[in-house]
């Protein structure tokens, strides 16, 4: 046997080889996984499923207590308000739902509002407070910086939210 084959095979690697490989696929590892990032197809349809719940949830309490209740939305947060005009608290336990960073609120709604009556039928407020009509629904749209875009639908006479 080769004298040179048999003491390499015999000394293996060194403890301060072995360190300086994992430092290195450590380093790698990292600066990967910053330079991802979250994913803002997940966060866009995240946000609009929570302010879909949200708007089923505002229907609900205007059927379920007899009282008109409307979800108003700005540029990057939405609120639950009661007839009053007072913001009340929504599942998550705030009165002010704040999207993620980068995804902004625009729809048809005039008013940025939507209104339900006491049957949950959706209303508009102009002012006065107009039931939607027609076959198209109302639309809230949710866009981040990437360009993508997700379409909260409400639909007249029912109230469905898609």
């Amino acid at each position: 046997m080769d004298v040179v084959n048999s003491k390499s095979l015999s000394e293996g690697f060194t403890l301060i080889e072995l360190i300086i490989v994992m430092v290195v696929m450590l380093v790698i590892a990292a600066v990967s996984y910053s330079s991802r990032g979250p994913s803002s197809s997940i966060n866009i349809n995240a946000q609009a499923d929570l302010m879909a719940s949200d708007i089923r949830y505002t229907q609900m309490l205007s059927m379920t207590r007899g009282e008109r209740y409307r979800l108003k939305y700005f540029t990057n947060s939405y609120q639950i308000l009661n007839s009053s005009n007072l913001p009340i608290l929504m599942p998550s336990g705030r009165t002010l739902t704040k999207l993620v960073q980068g995804i902004s609120l625009s729809g048809s709604l005039p008013n940025n509002l939507i209104v339900f009556d006491t049957n949950g039928v959706p209303y508009t407020y102009n002012p006065p407070e107009t039931a939607l009509f027609g076959v198209n629904p109302a639309t809230i749209t949710l866009t981040s910086v990437d360009g993508l875009t997700r379409i909260i639908s409400i639909y007249p006479g029912t109230g469905q939210v898609k």
